[in-house]
This record gives C-alpha cells, structure tokens and sequence, in this order.
C-alpha cells in the first residue's frame, strides 16, 4: 500500500470485511519496516484524523480505532491507540 492515499484506503476497506483486513496488514507491514514506517505512521495519523473512532468508521469501512488508557501520571496519559478488524477475533 505503499504511496497509496487515505481515501484509496477507506475504499478498499469498504468493499469487505477482507479487503479491510488486506489494506490494515499492508499498513502493518509498513510499520515492521524502518525504511517505510515513518510515512505509515504519518498516514495512520492521517486516517484517524479523517475517521476517527466513530462507530460509523466499524459500519462503513469494516475497522474500528479506539483509545486505551493505560495510565495517568501527574496530569499525562498514556494510551494506545487501537486499529482493528472485529471480524478477526
């Protein structure tokens, strides 16, 4: 998926449940990569600022992004934030 936009992206995604999962293990393997995974982390910010972590995002495009909070220290959170396909667990 390399050069590929976040709209190109969301269209794959809403085709199906396995497109979606196809275009998320794409972006993956982009983050395992040191040469690409600064522009996948950048396209990650990218879709989140577009779809957030909206239910409608897990409806239409088969994908679900949500925030954990793991602990807060003197006023600072530390989170995760979660990318995932339902439809695999």
């Amino acid at each position: 998926m390399a050069g590929v936009s976040v709209d190109e992206f969301l269209n794959r995604c809403q085709q199906s449940g396995d497109a979606a999962y196809g275009a998320l293990r794409s972006v993956l393997e982009r983050l395992e990569d040191p040469n690409t995974r600064s522009n996948a982390r950048i396209f990650l910010s990218d879709l989140y600022k577009r779809v957030g972590s909206s239910d409608t995002c897990l409806q239409k495009y088969h994908f679900h992004i949500q925030d954990i909070v793991l602990d807060q220290y003197e006023g600072i959170f530390l989170q995760i934030r979660l990318f995932y396909d339902p439809s695999e667990f």
